[in-house]
């Protein structure tokens, strides 16, 4: 059975572009232009994985983030975005973080690896374990020293 994604973002090109490799690999795409969009989408529909960009107008990333946070279902967040300004904790709410210019086999790895870690064990267990090998292993490297303090 294909694995639904939820990928969120204002770019309408990036977000047919990153529809197309997703599909390709086998994975059921929803889409949604603003963070409204993709929380009303996260309510009616069964996600496994949401792929976030960051910088949109009005919900960015973070506020996404964090309204996905107290939601019932709370599948894990991809931030996949070209921006490296980050503010301070919207890392707390975010899996894996995969730059938008980088190579398309390391989005597909890391989306791969997130939906294994969130069914593999406990939430617990994901949250003390898996987190820390999915973040280490696919931040960018400009941004990896700063995103992890562990």
């Amino acid at each position: 059975m294909a694995r639904t994604v939820l990928c969120i973002d204002d770019n309408e090109n990036c977000l047919c572009l990153t529809r197309s490799i997703l599909e390709e690999n086998g994975y059921y795409v929803f889409t949604a232009s603003t963070g409204l969009e993709g929380l009303e989408l996260l309510d009616t529909q069964s996600i496994d994985c949401i792929l976030l960009d960051f910088n949109m107008p009005g919900m960015d990333g973070a506020g996404v983030a964090d309204e996905v946070a107290h939601r019932r279902r709370r599948p894990p967040i991809i931030l996949y975005s070209g921006c490296c300004d980050l503010p301070n904790g919207i890392l707390k709410n975010i899996r894996a973080v995969v730059d938008k210019v980088g190579d398309v086999k390391e989005l597909l790895k890391c989306v791969e690896t997130v939906l294994i870690t969130s069914t593999v064990g406990s939430a617990k267990d994901n949250h003390e374990h898996g987190d820390r090998e999915v973040r280490h292993r696919y931040p960018h490297p400009a941004v990896r020293d700063w995103l992890l303090p562990w």
